[in-house]
């Protein structure tokens, strides 16, 4: 993958973001579950695990939804309808799902 970022030259800083924050949720996945496994063998509770883990998850949405709410306002980008409508549609159901989940916390 260096080589061939280097190879092209000038690299879009977005893209580069995008890499890289798609790299640390590798790792941060790969920990996650080394962690899950290691505390189930030991016949320790993997409950802590999943709550980062689940935590993490909701920073990523959050920084995705910042990125494609710039993304939209731009008008050199194309968007398909369809993924428009699929997208609303999740946006939806997680935004009555999290409305759930903080009446429940009161």
């Amino acid at each position: 993958m260096e080589k061939l970022l280097l190879s092209a030259g000038e690299v879009d800083d977005g893209l580069l973001c995008d890499f890289r924050a798609a790299v640390n949720r590798v790792r941060t996945t790969a920990w996650g579950v080394q962690q899950y496994v290691s505390r189930k063998d030991a016949g320790q509770d993997a409950t802590n695990v999943l709550n980062i883990l689940t935590g993490e998850r909701i920073r990523v949405v959050y920084s995705l939804c910042c990125t494609i709410s710039a993304d939209l306002k731009r008008t050199d980008i194309a968007f398909q309808a369809g993924t428009l409508v699929e997208l609303q549609d999740a946006a939806q159901k997680l935004s009555a799902d999290v409305g759930t989940a903080l009446k429940k916390m009161k």
